[in-house]
């Protein structure tokens, strides 16, 4: 990595600070002080970043890689130091449509404490026109899944988010807007709807947050993100399905 060499005077107060803290953590003068102000900087990043974000000046994807972080870190950043959000997690539903008259989509399905919830990205309209969730061809192969891992029993045809549900699970997207592909959101859509599906876990505190699809589990965990066991999203353990259905 490229270097510079940089000539500052320092008072005899924070010299001796800085030598104070390489005598603790057993470096130089010149290593302390290079760690020291990596680490402030990095703590300006985050700081500029929360307040651009709570200005909405930018939004909660650029914001988190303003700052180097995940959209998930940047949000916790703004919760721990109770900075409001520029929109609630009930607005950013509305204004993409899941609370509107005009927009037709499936309600979401809370879970009961310590449940799963199954998370999506956005209604296809056949589900929507049946009135339940996964109707289409992948959407069938994926309930067919979760029966042979042994979260859905004595479904019926058609209804299966119904026999979920009374498993004490529950099934929402990242966005509500239906869609003949998910190809067809934007870009702000998504980014309000991490902001949605985030409060959606803090209220309904799941067991455990499944991803059906790998977008959603992205959005929250990185780009990253592998089928599987991957991280927690709120102290909840996530797991990201594989195979047809991602």
């Amino acid at each position: 990595m490229k270097t510079e060499q940089v000539n500052i005077r320092l008072g005899a107060d924070l010299a001796a600070a800085l030598d104070r803290i390489a005598d603790l953590e057993s470096l130089d003068r010149a290593a302390a002080a290079r760690r020291l102000l990596e680490s402030s900087l990095r703590r300006w990043r985050i700081d500029r970043a929360v307040r651009d974000y709570q200005a909405g000046a930018v939004s909660v994807g650029r914001a988190a890689e303003e700052a180097g972080l995940t959209q998930w870190e940047l949000l916790d950043e703004v919760r721990e130091g109770q900075v409001a959000h520029p929109l609630t997690g009930e607005e950013i539903r509305r204004r993409l449509g899941a609370a509107s008259g005009d927009v037709r989509t499936l309600p979401d399905i809370p879970p009961q404490p310590g449940g799963v919830l199954l998370v999506g990205i956005n209604p296809a309209p056949v589900s929507v026109a049946a009135g339940h969730y996964y109707q289409g061809r992948i959407g069938r192969r994926l309930w067919r899944r979760l029966a042979g891992i042994g979260l859905l029993e004595d479904a019926v045809d058609g209804a299966e988010d119904e026999a979920f549900a009374t498993g004490g699970h529950g099934l929402t997207d990242l966005v509500k807007r239906p869609t003949p592909s998910s190809k067809e959101l934007s870009r702000d859509e998504l980014e309000g709807g991490t902001g949605a599906l985030l409060e959606k876990i803090r209220e309904w505190q799941p067991g455990l947050v499944l991803f059906a699809f790998k977008e959603p589990a992205a959005s929250l965990l990185g780009a990253g993100v592998k089928p599987g066991r991957y991280g927690e999203v709120g102290g909840v353990p996530a797991f990201l399905l594989s195979g047809p259905s991602r």
